[in-house]
């Protein structure tokens, strides 16, 4: 009796969890660790040094609908590549910031390409996995 592999997109689902899972839990959660220590070094008020969240949040909530096309035009895969390098591009600016523009100037970057590691970017990529059962995931 020939065994039946399993289905390769609950490989695909189980790597998005964990994506999301690090980029949602580890990378915010650790965020809100570091604005007491930072603010207190570097002499920033809380709600001046917190802006750069929200920088992060509007930039892609604005910027989601083009990356819904820019998905289509390139694919998720390579999508979640350029997220995740300039994702990655801004966290090691972060390290470097010794004033309030160099953290704004790093969200934006930041904000630019979180859609590319994001819910959206991963929708679409467990989308294309499961054509005929869309609703078992």
């Amino acid at each position: 009796m020939e065994k039946k592999k399993p289905f390769y997109g609950w490989v695909i689902v189980a790597v998005a969890v964990v994506c999301m899972m690090l980029g949602c839990g580890a990378f915010t959660g650790a965020a809100a660790a570091y604005i007491a220590p930072v603010c207190e070094q570097m002499g920033f008020a809380k709600g001046e040094f917190t802006l750069y969240r929200t920088i992060v949040s509007l930039l892609g909530a604005l910027l989601m609908p083009a990356f819904a096309g820019v998905i289509r035009k390139l694919g998720a895969k390579k999508v979640m590549l350029i997220g995740l390098l300039g994702n990655a591009l801004a966290y090691a600016l972060y390290s470097f910031g010794s004033a309030l523009w160099h953290f704004y100037l790093a969200a934006v970057l930041e904000g630019i390409f979180t859609n590319g590691i994001s819910f959206l970017t991963i929708g679409v990529l467990i989308n294309s996995w499961f054509l005929d059962n869309r609703s078992t995931v």
